[in-house]
């Protein structure tokens, strides 16, 4: 859909670039279809029984215009705003691109579809469900695509009749009923309405269709340039359902780029990855709850950040996740946040925007609505977010003016060494002092770990006692701590602890007698760090090194079996470390002749090395775990 005069001049330039009677590779009405071609079913459900004319006429000749494939339908349930005008077409092509009479075929479906009175209330489930039901039975297709044309209004519903708006629960319920007689389900779900790009419509229909094309901004009354995208389907019918609805995306925006005057975005959804948002949110949610008391403050401000015009308390799902992550917030609130913002980045596959002043939008493809407790938003725990996370109890919280509160007292930390063998402190205890003032009830410990590719969650420790102790989680760790009671956070206090261990590299050769009995080493490489050596005499050896002193968690540990001369690798592998004790078997090349020469510098390297490295590496290791205990 475009403005008129758009419209009529992409239809004349088609017609000079064909001559008149074809599109590129197309002739007539029939597609030269790419190889192995597919077939389309489209059900356009055409919502126009509204006060606020939308541009119905406009929209079925640009469907009319454009060229269709062999085994493309394009079905439409059009109900003007007049009483008894309701029709059921099946588009055809039309060569008169300026005749504005609509040449389609009305279709006679014995009343499946159409009542008697010929008016059909587009605001109830069961008009949506009967044409679905109707046009995969009648035209059954490879791909069936149901667009959903008219208003929208985010989480409250869409394609109103009147005043009678579809709800998402009524829109869930529809799509239910209708495929238990389609035999395998929507493949699309094509949102022509503002605002529709939203996480609770995601949530609603994930089950019944793979994929969702939508805006989560307000959508120009031209909606979507029906011209173009059809006859880019007409051009490659073999096309998949990602790259139809990446073109229906871009096709928009294109138009939008000379068409509109309004900011716009839109989206592809892939429909089976939006259970993963579900439970992002929710765990987001349940811990925003217990922390909002003493972070209300950063956390509206994470909503003001990531509202945009369309609408207050609208917030861009994957803009929010990020000003949460960033707003200095305890860590597993800040790690929950970015969850959710990669849910979301999984889910939304294709995204593009258009602003006509040029400015980046900063929309990431999908919408959040901020429910209140207000009774204007009393419909929203009918959704299955309201079901299924615990988002809208976070949300009333956000829509509440208060202060954050200060936080009490915090827990001491001991560190220690557990098993007392290796003078390497490997627990720690943390231990709050509960008093009348502050009885808390509840303590937690969430561990979290730095290493090489970043930081680590290594899960919470939760207990009704003030004592918890950390063990068995070596590395350079933040105890994110907190304390409360009836689910609210009271204290919240961060500690970086280093807990160390002495982890054994067991190394076991395999083709050794190959060597003629001769010795070889076995050498621990860190990047940027001088290797640890150990001479190996039999078909084993093991090198002790301290965790985090001498090799970081997470870093990249190269293990390499020299000859003799420490000229040549004979055998080499790459580990992980993780703390703790690593056993690999290592086989070596048949003849020092087959293996690798080390780069000169390294020569120059194994040289120094060759004395006393294994007795300098130990003793400096104890040194500096001795200076660390003290």
């Amino acid at each position: 859909m475009k403005h008129a005069g758009v419209f009529v001049a992409a239809l004349v330039g088609t017609a000079l670039l064909t001559g008149g009677g074809s599109v590129a590779g197309i002739t007539d009405t029939q597609g030269a279809s790419a190889e192995d071609p597919r077939t389309w079913t489209f059900m356009m459900y055409m919502a126009a029984d509204v006060g606020d004319e939308l541009p119905w006429l406009q929209d079925v000749n640009e469907m009319e215009a454009a060229y269709q494939a062999d085994g493309t339908n394009i079905i439409v349930l059009l109900d003007p705003p007049d009483d008894g005008d309701t029709r059921l077409l099946e588009i055809v092509h039309d060569e008169a691109f300026f005749d504005p009479d609509i040449v389609s075929v009305d279709i006679d479906d014995g009343g499946e579809v159409l009542p008697l009175s010929g008016e059909v209330n587009t605001g109830s489930p069961e008009t949506l469900r009967d044409f679905i039901e109707f046009s995969a039975a009648s035209y059954p297709a490879d791909n069936l695509i149901l667009v959903l044309w008219g208003h929208g209004a985010g989480w409250r519903g869409l394609c109103p009749d009147g005043y009678d708006l579809l709800t998402l629960p009524e829109l869930r319920s529809a799509l239910a009923m209708a495929q238990d007689s389609l035999s395998s389900g929507l493949d699309m779900v094509v949102l022509d309405i503002c605002t529709g790009s939203t996480a609770e419509m995601a949530i609603e229909i994930e089950e019944y269709a793979e994929f969702m094309v939508g805006s989560q901004l307000g959508v120009p009354a031209e909606g979507l340039p029906y011209a173009d995208i059809f006859n880019g389907l007409a051009s490659s019918p073999g096309q998949s359902l990602p790259e139809f609805g990446a073109a229906i995306v871009d096709e928009y925006i294109e138009w939008a780029a000379h068409g509109s005057s309004y900011p716009v975005g839109a989206s592809l959804l892939d429909l089976g990855a939006v259970g993963g948002i579900g439970a992002a949110v929710d765990a987001m949610s349940d811990i925003g709850i217990g922390f909002d008391g003493l972070f209300h403050e950063p956390l509206v401000a994470a909503v003001n950040l990531s509202e945009y015009a369309d609408g207050d308390w609208l917030v861009d799902l994957g803009a929010f996740s990020r000003s949460l992550a960033l707003q200095g917030l305890p860590l597993e609130l800040a790690m929950a946040a970015a969850s959710s913002g990669m849910a979301c980045s999984d889910a939304v596959i294709h995204h593009a925007e258009h602003s006509p002043d040029g400015s980046d939008g900063g929309t990431t493809g999908m919408s959040l609505y901020v429910p209140s407790d207000s009774h204007e938003d009393d419909g929203y725990v009918e959704l299955r977010i309201s079901d299924r996370t615990s988002w809208p109890g976070l949300a009333s919280m956000l829509r509440t003016d208060r202060a954050s509160v200060e936080p009490g007292p915090g827990p001491e930390v001991t560190i220690y060494d557990s098993d007392d063998e290796d003078d390497l402190a490997d627990s720690a205890t943390v231990a709050w002092d509960v008093t009348d003032e502050w009885n808390y009830t509840s303590f937690t410990v969430h561990v979290f770990r730095t290493e090489a590719g970043g930081l680590v969650d290594c899960g919470a420790i939760h207990s009704t006692s003030s004592e918890l102790s950390v063990t068995d989680i070596v590395g350079r760790l933040t105890l994110s701590t907190s304390a409360g009671r009836d689910g609210e956070v009271l204290a919240y206090h961060s500690v970086d602890v280093t807990l160390s261990s002495t982890v054994i590299i067991s190394v076991t050769l395999q083709n050794l007698e190959r060597l003629d009995g001769e010795d070889v080493r076995v050498a621990l490489v860190l990047q940027n760090d001088a290797p640890l050596v150990e001479e190996c005499t039999d078909a084993s050896c093991e090198i002790a090194v301290a965790v985090p002193d001498w090799a970081d968690v997470g870093e990249t540990l190269k293990i390499q079996v020299l000859a003799t001369d420490d000229s040549h690798v004979l055998s080499e592998k790459t580990v992980l470390v993780s703390g703790d004790d690593v056993d690999v078997t290592m086989t070596l090349y048949a003849s020092p002749a087959d293996a690798k020469p080390l780069p000169t510098a390294a020569l120059v390297l194994w040289s120094v090395l060759a004395v006393l490295v294994v007795a300098v590496a130990v003793s400096a290791g104890f040194a500096f775990r001795k200076r660390r205990s003290e």
